[in-house]
């Protein structure tokens, strides 16, 4: 591709195969750029948004620890009998189980097969998603 000679509003034109497209000269960037970061508030910026993305952050950190300890404790409990879990597995069942009763009280297992761990992965997951995007 070659640069034409002609120029649009100060810019060059890069000739392709199909069309001319404006291309930028690095002074009209850098006076763009320059331009933008005069109008912000460099103070709000450094001390404001940070708290809030790391707060944001760190929920949804806190979300993907959650879904992996339903992982393992849905792995264990098909190794394991629940009479013979060690104390780290029923810290695991405490902090697990409130949650999937209250899903087990609206979807009830179906033909036997307990679906309220997917169910519940699925909800932290559209939470996490709904909350970093």
């Amino acid at each position: 591709k070659t640069v034409a000679p002609h120029s649009v509003a100060g810019e060059s034109c890069k000739v392709g195969a199909r069309r001319a497209v404006p291309v930028q000269s690095h002074r009209a960037r850098t006076k763009l750029q320059n331009s933008t970061k005069e109008t912000s508030n460099p103070k709000q910026e450094k001390f404001i948004m940070p708290i809030s993305e790391t707060f944001v952050l760190v929920v949804a950190a806190m979300l993907r620890l959650y879904s992996l300890m339903i992982v393992v404790y849905a792995l264990i409990s098909w190794i394991m009998h629940e009479q013979h879990y060690p104390p780290a597995v029923r810290w695991l069942q405490s902090m697990v189980e409130p949650v999937l009763s209250r899903i087990r009280k609206v979807i009830p297992p179906i033909g036997g097969v307990d679906i309220s761990v997917i169910a519940a992965l699925l909800l932290i997951e559209m939470i996490r998603s709904f909350i970093l995007y």
